[in-house]
């Protein structure tokens, strides 16, 4: 409930913060400094606060069915013309030749021959003529070339921005190669620096009669848009799906573009056209944006926010073009699509930063962890290692010591002698087994074990188990209840199987005195079989029980008679079968281990044990 409140709450947000942004652009738009032809006639030099948007100009048909766009005026003072976005004005049927910032300049006062009458004349060249590209500024050659100014200087800026992103995208890329979308974005920052490049670049295909429809400048727009879509699908995909539906955004896209490519020659038409366009792209790009996680709230609202933004932009540009909304300076001075083009990019490399800083941070903290751990393992070590030293020489010393004792006793002594060399062999023995475990630890943890994997009885498999004396405990007196099915297979190494579970039982005969019983049950599901093996021992304490499987703890005490390490591998081994095993003990009352494995039915038997 809190989160369709908040997700409401940031709708009206980005809704009243959208109304407003363009209610600003509106007011700058129709604010800006305008002047009516009629008023031209009774100047004579040009007023303060220029240059002015001139109006009262006329569309018209020739009879050839060119859209021409008309002034006609009388001034007799001095000053400037300025055509911004157009090569195709012409001035008393001459056209102008200083060329300004894409733009040209024609200068009033300087043919005396015309007694201050002047007739310009806007061609569309075999495309359309939208409002704005019938715009023409008046003025002084000072307030014209500071109009200009600004364009030159922020469009400057924004390349800057642009061309400083491809650099830092590249060399991100260059220290981690996993991350591709760093390509994706500087393509794409490169894409829309490069913008008038791509004009010239695309220009050249006009010359083959098939792409001459490329000269019109909403087709341009429309297409350079597609291109930016698509870095943008690329770079997205990283992140979050870009589907809509079944089908990919990039499809509706294109589906959009058809529209404008065919009405290309009707003004109007292809304006409409063009909204719908971007219509479908911003929003499917923005309910990509939706889809983004909410763990990451701050890098959604940035990304959301400067969609919106560049989608206000866009459109009140569009609006400009259909003459929805009155022209201005505000499409020179602050160039809408310039700015329109870079938000996002700007956006998106605050987010591609935040992410990467939280990479760093995420891999100091996890150097510093491993730094903790491998600190802990090598004190875990040392003190392993120091318990298996400790370990071994008491066998050793006692076997040198029975060994010294039994020579002495032979001759005059026989029967001490016999028990001395049994005692002997029994440290022998455990000395082995310790060194054998202790091998086999090594082998686990520098993975060099390798399981077998194959149809294993597992019925029979603890029946031999449950046969098999334990060394040194030969003679003890145990009541031992084997409650298992025949015929119970299961996939797995039968040689690591069997020591698995023969640590187990040899465990519980260690820890359970005389006249103590030890069972062993199963308990079979659908896909899984757990093996029980309980006893009426000493039990583990609360504290131990989570440790007794560590391959570094020892759990001493008077009663062991083992290398300590017997858990650790059986944990590791069950493991290995994609196993599970736990304990449940209370100290005085046995433990109860319980070892969970996957169970194939169908399996075949296996005949050796």
């Amino acid at each position: 409930m809190k989160r369709n409140r908040w997700q409401v709450l940031s709708a009206l947000a980005v809704l009243v913060f959208s109304m407003m942004l363009v209610g600003a652009l509106y007011r700058i738009n129709v604010n800006s400094p305008r002047m009516d032809l009629a008023e031209l006639a009774e100047l004579e030099k040009v007023p303060e606060g220029g240059p002015f948007l001139l109006e009262g100009g006329r569309l018209t048909e020739t009879e050839d069915g060119e859209t021409v766009y008309l002034l006609s005026f009388h001034y007799n003072g001095t000053g400037f013309l300025y055509f911004p976005r157009m090569d195709s004005a012409m001035i008393n049927g001459s056209r102008p030749t200083e060329r300004m910032y894409r733009g040209y300049v024609a200068e009033l006062g300087a043919d005396e021959t015309n007694n201050g009458d002047y007739n310009v004349e806007i061609h569309a060249e075999g495309g359309s003529l939208s409002p704005t590209f019938c715009s023409v500024y008046f003025g002084t050659e000072r307030q014209i070339s500071d109009f200009i100014s600004v364009s030159l200087e922020g469009n400057a800026y924004l390349q800057g921005f642009c061309f400083a992103i491809v650099l830092l995208s590249l060399v991100l890329y260059l220290f981690k190669p996993s991350e591709r979308y760093l390509i994706w974005l500087a393509l794409l920052a490169f894409f829309r620096g490069s913008y008038y490049r791509f004009n010239v670049l695309l220009g050249a295909l006009t010359w083959m009669p098939v792409f001459s429809f490329l000269n019109e400048p909403t087709v341009y727009l429309v297409l350079f848009e597609l291109l930016a879509a698509f870095f943008q699908y690329q770079l997205l995909k990283s992140f979050v799906s870009v589907k809509l539906g079944r089908i990919s955004i990039m499809w509706y896209a294109c589906a959009a573009v058809l529209p404008v490519l065919v009405l290309h020659a009707h003004a109007f038409a292809v304006s409409v056209s063009s909204i719908i366009f971007f219509t479908v792209v911003y929003l499917g790009f923005l309910i990509c944006f939706l889809r983004l996680p909410d763990e990451a709230v701050i890098e959604k609202m940035l990304l959301i926010i400067s969609w919106v933004f560049t989608l206000v932009l866009r459109m009140f540009d569009e609006f400009c073009e259909l003459g929805l909304i009155p022209v201005g300076d505000i499409n020179l001075k602050y160039r809408l699509r310039g700015l329109a083009s870079v938000i996002f990019i700007l956006a998106f490399f605050v987010v591609v930063g935040k992410r990467f800083a939280q990479k760093f941070q995420e891999a100091d903290e996890l150097n510093v962890h491993l730094e903790d751990e491998i600190r802990r393992k090598a004190r875990q070590q040392t003190l392993f290692v120091r318990s298996m030293l400790h370990n071994l020489k008491t066998p050793l010393f006692s076997l040198g010591g029975y060994s010294d004792m039994a020579l002495h006793a032979m001759e005059k002594e026989p029967e001490r002698a016999v028990t001395y060399m049994k005692k002997a062999r029994e440290k022998a023995i455990f000395a082995g087994e310790l060194m054998d475990h202790i091998f086999l630890v090594t082998q686990m943890e520098s993975d060099m074990v390798r399981m077998q994997f194959a149809p294993v009885n597992l019925s029979a498999l603890l029946k031999a188990v449950s046969e098999t004396p334990t060394s040194g405990l030969e003679n003890r007196k145990l009541d031992l209840r084997f409650e298992v099915p025949d015929q119970l297979y299961l996939q797995g190494d039968q040689l690591y199987l069997r020591q698995a579970f023969q640590n187990i039982v040899d465990n519980a005969r260690i820890n359970t005195p005389d006249g103590g019983s030890i069972r062993i049950w199963t308990v079979q599901e659908p896909g899984r079989v757990t093996v029980h093996i309980a006893d009426t021992g000493y039990g583990i304490a609360w504290e131990d029980q989570e440790k007794i499987f560590d391959a570094y703890y020892s759990n001493r005490h008077e009663r062991q008679k083992s290398s300590g390490l017997g858990l650790y591998i059986t944990a590791e081994i069950i493991k290995r079968h994609n196993g599970t095993i736990g304990v449940e003990s209370r100290p005085g009352e046995g433990a109860d281990f319980a070892v969970q494995l996957p169970c194939e039915s169908e399996a075949l038997p296996s005949e050796k044990i």
